[in-house]
């Protein structure tokens, strides 16, 4: 196993960008997908 005190708070801060990045990704790809229903049915 690695060693808590190396590297932890680096693993765990990227866990939180990874997740943070999915949500903003999956947001535009929401708001992307509405534009383009509502412009298919105005």
């Amino acid at each position: 196993m690695y060693n808590r005190n190396y590297g932890g708070f680096d693993y765990v801060r990227h866990e939180n960008e990874v997740r943070t990045g999915e949500a903003i990704h999956s947001g535009l790809l929401k708001s992307a997908l509405n534009r383009k229903l509502t412009h298919i049915n105005p």
